[in-house]
Order: structure tokens, then C-alpha cells, then sequence
């Protein structure tokens, strides 16, 4: 219906006088590029794309002419004086746009799928990353404690990770000891991870406070199904700042890592050797450890941790005699991003003392930019 700008005698054209409806234009469709390999492809998007439709309106409004004249549209107002009439509408009504689901191409299917497996890996359920090229999802832990051993496994480029928890041992002569043993774990590159510790802890006649600081370079020299499946070093230094709560003095350490699966099992084998300066008076001038550490999954988000370790006995003033111990018990997947962790740590021969540990690991996300 065109509008009149002019009428001659607005006398003798009563009969026109019409008042303005809420009437709507005709179906409009949305500009699009058609193509009918992408409408094959988003029938699933379409779904979720019509339910969010429901929801562009924000509030309904009064529809209005440019000068004030309120009506359906511009085009639709023949005479001011029918415009008293209350007319309610959407903000630039188009009803039923067809095919707006083109606009839920590739990428925003992805970023629906991303939303939807964040949602469901925050209530434990496992969901493969979407927006990545199949790599592992950098935000999921990749737990080193409760055990002894370490794997060959190492945190995302940039992102940091930490490893904390508490440790009360016993002796076999009574005396005891408290640890807050604390891990800062950064990745470096696809195969490469800084690992720092910075431990707290006490023991009898020797007050709560910073034990040694360490840290180290975790590289993961072998990645594939070979005899090693993954294999990585893990060299460190040691520096004498916690005074009696260490062995004041500075140690240079290399762990050899080989990790691998057994069906639904993982397990970790590590030998390492540290050499110390000094005169071996507090401490042994070489030491050296192994271990072999499996982890199971027990169903859901548990699952149970079990490893057999032990220090070859060591000769000088400060030398002492081989213990071998078990370490075990259960952990819980709160979230891909949070696992905790409990257990005991038994002695099976030589002066290993009995421990107790409650700990967790949590990734906090990327810390260094990407590049």
C-alpha cells in the first residue's frame, strides 16, 4: 500500500479515513550465500538455532513513524489521525526469517560443541577438545604426585600447573616430620616442562619453614608406540636454602622417565642419580632411586594409585642402609582441571619411615602468552 502524501479534499475521502493495524509484512528472507553442500551439513546446528531465535527479541516496543505517526510500518500509514490507536510489535519486525541457520557454519558449530564439552567435563564427563587440531586439551592435569616416580608426560606450551598437598611421616625411633611438598609446573614447548619445588616443612626439634629449593628441565625425548612408548630426563639442581631443613648442600640430580599404557593401566618406571658437594658429612656425596608406579581407573572419576619404590644403600659418614616401600591409595578426578589425591606410604625393609599424604593438582591455565 503506497502512502499519500497529498490528499485534495480530505473532506470527501472520509470513507479512506483507515486506522493502522499491527499487520504484518510479508515473509521476509534473510540475505544468504546458498549453498546446498553447507544446508546438508548444519541440520543439527538448525535445531539449536531455533531455539536461540526465540530469544533475539529483547522487549516489545511501540512501532513508530519517523515524524511520530505510530503504525505497523512506514509504508503501511495512510493518515495521521489513525495512529491513536495503540500498536505493539517487535523492534523491526521480520517474521520468520527462513534459512537464518546459515549463519551456524562451521566455526559456530564448534564453538557450540566447545561450550557443550566444557559444560560436561566440569561435571566429570570426558569430551575430546573441538578446536584444537586433536591435540590433548591443555587444561587437563596431568597429576606427577601422589607417587614417588614421576611420568614422562609434560604441561601444555604456556599453561602452569600445581602440585600440593601435606605429608606427616613417623620413624621407627618416634621422631617425625611435616612436609608441604609444592610443585610449579610450566610448559616450555610441546616436549619440554620447568618443573620448580619449593617445599615447607618441620621436623622434630626443627621448626616449620622453606625447606631446599629445586628445579628442573622435564624432556620428553621419545613420543610413539615404540618399545619405549615415552621416554623423557628430567635433570635438576638443588640449592642448600633451607639451612636444617635440608641437607645444606647443593645436589645435581638426572631421572631417566619411561612411561607407557596396559590396557586401561598406566604405568611409570624411573631411575635417577644424584650427586651432592660437601664433604659427605650430612648427607651421601651419590644416592641413587628407583620405582615402578601404576595407576588404575576404578570406575567414574576414582581411581587407585599403587607404586613400589626404594633407595640402594648408600656408604660415608652420612651413608645408609636400603629401604624399599609401597605407596598407595585412592585418587578422585573432581574436574579436568582438579584431582585429589590420598594415601599411605608403608616401608617394607630399611629405615623408611610410615607416611600419611592428602594432596591435589590443578591447571590454572595459560601464564605465558602464546606465541
Amino acid at each position: 500500500v503506497e502512502r499519500f502524501d497529498t490528499l485534495i479534499n480530505t473532506q470527501d475521502l472520509d470513507q479512506l479515513d483507515l486506522s493502522s493495524g499491527t499487520k504484518m509484512q510479508r515473509l521476509e528472507k534473510t540475505p544468504r550465500t546458498v549453498d546446498s553442500c553447507v544446508l546438508r551439513g548444519l541440520g543439527a546446528a538448525s535445531l539449536v538455532q531455533s531455539v536461540d531465535d526465540q530469544l533475539h527479541i529483547l522487549v516489545a516496543i511501540t512501532v513508530r513513524h519517523q515524524h511520530g505517526v505510530v503504525g505497523c510500518h512506514n509504508d503501511q500509514i495512510i493518515h495521521a489521525d489513525g495512529g491513536q490507536q495503540p500498536a505493539l510489535a517487535a523492534d523491526e519486525i521480520v517474521s520468520s526469517a527462513f534459512d537464518e541457520h546459515v549463519a551456524c557454519d562451521d566455526i559456530a558449530g564448534r564453538v557450540f560443541r566447545a561450550a557443550l564439552c566444557a559444560v560436561l567435563s566440569w561435571g566429570g564427563a570426558a569430551c575430546a577438545p573441538v578446536l584444537s587440531s586433536g591435540g590433548p586439551d591443555p587444561r587437563a592435569v596431568q597429576p606427577e604426585r601422589p607417587s614417588v616416580a614421576t611420568h614422562a608426560g609434560t604441561v601444555a606450551p604456556g599453561y602452569l600447573e600445581i602440585e600440593t598437598g601435606v605429608e606427616g611421616d613417623r620413624d621407627p625411633g618416634g621422631s617425625h616430620g611435616f612436609t608441604v611438598p609444592t610443585e610449579l609446573k610450566i610448559g616450555l614447548a610441546p616436549r619440554a616442562q620447568l618443573s620448580v619445588f619449593l617445599p615447607v616443612q618441620s621436623a622434630t626439634g626443627v621448626p616449620l619453614g622453606i625447606g631446599d629449593f629445586a628445579a628442573g628441565i622435564k624432556w620428553r625425548l621419545v613420543d610413539g608406540v615404540g618399545p619405549l612408548q615415552r621416554f623423557a630426563i628430567l635433570p635438576t639442581i638443588k640449592t642448600p636454602t633451607g639451612g636444617d631443613r635440608g641437607t645444606n648442600t647443593t645436589d645435581f640430580g638426572l631421572l631417566l622417565i619411561d612411561s607407557r599404557t596396559i590396557g586401561p593401566a598406566s604405568l611409570d618406571l624411573n631411575a635417577g642419580i644424584t650427586r651432592r658437594g660437601g664433604d659427605g658429612s650430612t648427607a651421601p656425596r651419590t644416592s641413587t632411586f628407583w620405582s615402578a608406579s601404576g595407576a588404575l581407573p576404578l570406575g567414574g572419576s576414582f581411581g587407585w594409585q599403587l607404586e613400589w619404590f626404594g633407595y640402594p644403600g648408600t656408604s660415608g659418614p652420612a651413608g645408609n642402609a636400603p629401604n624399599v616401600a609401597v605407596l598407595t591409595g585412592p585418587t578422585f578426578g573432581v574436574s579436568r582441571m582438579l584431582v585429589i589425591d590420598a594415601g599411605v606410604i608403608v616401608p617394607i625393609a630399611g629405615p623408611q619411615p610410615r607416611a600419611f599424604y592428602v594432596g591435589l593438582v590443578t591447571n590454572l591455565g595459560r601464564l605465558l602468552p602464546e606465541r
